[in-house]
């Protein structure tokens, strides 16, 4: 499903591209990751690998105000060159 929205007076555009794999998307080791901000390092450390298996990943597309339809031309090439 696509979602387009102006919201923030910007065109944009959200698409799913895959899913969330637990073997492939593995928490981090916290002992020797180096989070660059506090927030960040909050925010790996609450990451879990399988609570999010299968979740859908999504790719956000963002453009110039009113060229919505530049925006969905954007996700139709990288959609297709994605499959």
């Amino acid at each position: 499903m696509i979602k387009l929205t102006c919201d923030t007076d910007f065109a944009a555009c959200t698409f799913p591209v895959t899913r969330a794999d637990r073997k492939l998307d593995k928490a981090r080791d916290m002992k020797t990751f180096k989070a660059p901000s506090d927030l960040d390092g909050k925010i790996q450390a609450d990451y879990d690998a399988d609570l999010y298996h299968g979740a859908p990943v999504l790719l956000l597309l963002v453009g110039r105000r009113l060229e919505e339809e530049k925006v969905l031309e954007m996700v139709e090439v990288v959609a297709h060159l994605l499959r």
